[in-house]
């Protein structure tokens, strides 16, 4: 049978539920790649230059990780 919470009840604020649908807010070095990733024009790239911009965002984002 079901039983009411006592005042021994733990703060409903305390354990907040993480969101269903949003995964962990980007840091800041992960917001900058996103940015320069929007502004960039890839149908201008090179393909060497394509390849050294993805190898260039892929260190920066691999040195939070380590």
């Amino acid at each position: 049978m079901p039983s009411i919470a006592g005042p021994g009840a733990a703060d409903p604020a305390a354990g907040a539920q993480m969101d269903l649908f949003r995964g962990p807010r980007p840091s800041s070095e992960e917001e900058a790649v996103l940015d320069e990733i929007r502004k960039a024009d890839a149908e201008r790239f090179t393909p060497l230059d394509a390849l050294l911009r993805l190898v260039a965002w892929k260190e920066r984002l691999s040195k939070g990780n380590r």
